[in-house]
């Protein structure tokens, strides 16, 4: 499948205002508290700033996820990490079947720690927790693919341990779409730019990570085509 098939896709290209759809579906993310926009991996950035207690992008849907297979990516980069809070990077919820998808950094005890997880509300939390320290004032990527059955984590492109995952949530009220926040209500506000974040109805490979990564570079498939690089990599995916 073609990497520009996303259901939602967000390139905090703005110099303000909220945050448009570049996947031609109209899910614009709201602006919560105003945040500004500054000079991103690729194009400008969402600036949700240092210290942050008031700011997030959101919707209050699930923006195109179902009930089955989806894959996540969000591309950030810190000012610092959390000490007693987590860092919510990027959350789907889906009142359908009241399951919820969230990749975020965390610190308890003092331990630098990245989560994935896959949470049926009011059932059980299926995650995946890392022990790592992220480098602040760099970027970083964090996706995932789910495939029905399994979660599949990613960290700048590389493969995390998977978890297994299956069934449904029974209960959710505060479920839609989060950049840099839990949820659309506000809670654990990240404090970091975020740039190119899409959202995907399907799983996307090991190889698709790879080419999204690109080494650290970034790859935006709904973006201009600026090399010949760039053109053969929109050719074999399908978008040119």
């Amino acid at each position: 499948m073609a990497l520009n098939d996303a259901v939602g896709a967000w390139e905090f290209n703005e110099s303000s205002g909220n945050a448009a759809d570049s996947s031609g579906n109209g899910r614009t993310l709201t602006n919560n508290g105003t945040a500004g926009f500054v000079a991103g991996l690729i194009g400008n950035a969402a600036d949700l700033g240092s210290g942050n207690t008031t700011k997030w992008f959101s919707r209050t849907d699930a923006s195109g996820i179902g009930t089955g297979s989806y894959a996540m990516v969000a591309w950030f980069n810190p000012y610092s990490l959390p000490v007693a809070a987590n860092f919510q990077v990027f959350t789907v919820g889906n009142t359908a079947n009241f399951v919820s998808s969230n990749m975020y950094m965390h610190n308890p005890a003092a331990t630098d720690q990245v989560i994935f997880e896959r949470v049926k509300d009011g059932v059980a939390a299926n995650s995946v927790t890392i022990t790592t320290t992220l480098s602040t004032s760099a970027w970083h990527m964090f996706s995932c693919s789910y495939d029905g059955a399994t979660l599949t984590p990613y960290i700048d492109g590389v493969a995390q341990t998977t978890v297994a995952s299956s069934g449904s949530g029974s209960s959710g009220t505060t479920l839609g779409t989060s950049v840099g926040s839990l949820n659309p209500t506000g809670s654990q506000l990240a404090s970091t730019k975020n740039d190119l974040t899409f959202l995907y109805n399907h799983t996307l490979s090991a190889a698709d990570m790879t080419t999204l990564w690109n080494g650290g570079a970034g790859f935006d498939p709904y973006a201009v085509v600026q090399s010949t690089s760039d053109a053969r990599k929109l050719i074999l995916l399908g978008a040119g």
